[in-house]
């Protein structure tokens, strides 16, 4: 299946929602991106911590 045909697919699904539908489906998308920045801002205070215990070993 193409990018086309996944975007039309979707489109027409999304289309099809109701009103009730759509609402979660927004607060769910919402929902992943606030975990997906949680997880980056973990991953990065983590490579921070990791950077910092490698210079103080290198010393």
């Amino acid at each position: 299946m193409t990018i086309a045909e996944k975007r039309n697919k979707i489109k027409k699904a999304v289309e099809s929602f109701s009103n009730e539908q759509l609402e979660e489906t927004l607060h769910f998308i919402e929902k992943v991106i606030d975990n997906d920045e949680r997880r980056k801002d973990y991953i990065k205070n983590l490579l921070i911590k990791e950077k910092n215990l490698f210079e103080r070993l290198a010393k």
